[in-house]
């Protein structure tokens, strides 16, 4: 299965596999990145993993490459894009272990890790 991430330069997002699509209200320009995920197995933590990688360098080709640190305004312009790109693909895949490793990969842990912690 292929899936097609889509973002404006903050943010509209879209990942196509069957009916799943997210999308920033009032997205001017779109850029396409192809992400195939047909080898993986979303019921498996590395099959997560793996998307979740394959999201972030999608992400990234987005985005463009991250400006120098000294320049600070384009610095947070990068980080905006990148993280409300990533968020948008991560919530839109509607994989619960993509949305936990997304989570643990931010150093905080995921609603279903606090869930299986309180059982």
């Amino acid at each position: 299965m292929n899936s097609t991430i889509a973002a404006s330069f903050f943010a509209a997002v879209a990942i196509f596999a069957g009916s799943i699509a997210y999308a920033a209200p009032d997205a001017p320009d779109t850029v396409s990145v192809k992400v195939n995920i047909a080898d993986l197995n979303l019921e498996t933590r590395a099959g997560a993993h793996t998307m979740l990688e394959r999201l972030k360098a999608a992400t990234r080709n987005i985005c463009g490459p991250a400006p120098r640190p000294v320049d600070i305004g384009a610095m947070s312009a990068y980080h905006a894009c990148f993280d409300e790109t990533l968020t948008g693909s991560v919530k839109a895949a509607g994989s619960p272990l993509v949305s936990e490793a997304f989570e643990e990969s931010k150093g905080r842990p995921s609603a279903l890790a606090l869930a299986k912690a309180s059982n």
